[in-house]
């Protein structure tokens, strides 16, 4: 169970500094002070174990804080718009006129939107994979952040881009956007995305 697990690590990270703040009030003995003098006006205290006494009430009202959110997903209201999810088809062609086919699915893992995929070259042959790192749904539009994996045909390592995609026509099962190479930004076009039945 991963809250035991959770309770454990806790313990231990507030048992863990009560040792050297034990050996420090061991070595000044009588310099040390801790008292609750009239709670109501406040506290009084002095030295290593103020200092703990003072980090676990710190670290109570920081505990209480994520507590509340326990459990909430990490994107409140993550919202996706009907026919969205699923699986789409998609045109991509640069600037030079070079195009792209290949197909994608869109889904939501946990509260994650998330973008996968697989493209072919002109020659309709396998040309590289890819997969979102960050996606969201805001102001009608798809925004993606993705990274492709391999491309065969030039031998080139792993690449970053990013995509914007109007929802105007998600209800006719086409989105149509733009695209663009983070690492070379002379590469860009548009990409255009039709839902499979």
């Amino acid at each position: 169970m991963p809250w035991i697990k959770s309770l454990f690590v806790y313990v231990v990270l507030v048992l863990v500094p009560l040792v050297p703040v034990l050996v420090i009030y061991d070595l000044y003995g009588e310099q040390n002070y801790f008292g609750l003098d009239q709670w109501v006006k406040g506290m009084v205290a002095t030295g290593p174990i103020a200092a703990y006494v003072f980090l676990l009430w710190l670290n109570w009202k920081i505990i209480t804080a994520i507590a509340r959110d326990f459990g909430q997903p990490l994107s409140d209201g993550l919202e996706v718009p009907d026919g969205l999810l699923g699986d789409w088809r998609y045109i991509s062609s640069t600037s030079n006129d070079t195009e792209r086919k290949g197909r994608c699915t869109i889904s939501v893992v946990g509260s994650r939107l998330i973008l996968h995929g697989s493209y072919r070259n002109e020659q309709d042959e396998y040309y590289g994979d890819w997969e979102s790192s960050l996606a969201g749904v805001e102001a009608g539009y798809l925004y993606f952040v993705y990274d492709i994996d391999k491309v065969l045909a030039r031998g080139v390592g792993p690449r970053k881009g990013i995509c914007t995609v109007s929802l105007d026509n998600l209800q006719h099962g086409k989105l149509d956007g733009i695209w663009g190479a983070i690492d070379q930004q002379e590469i860009k076009g548009k990409i255009t995305l039709s839902k499979e039945k």
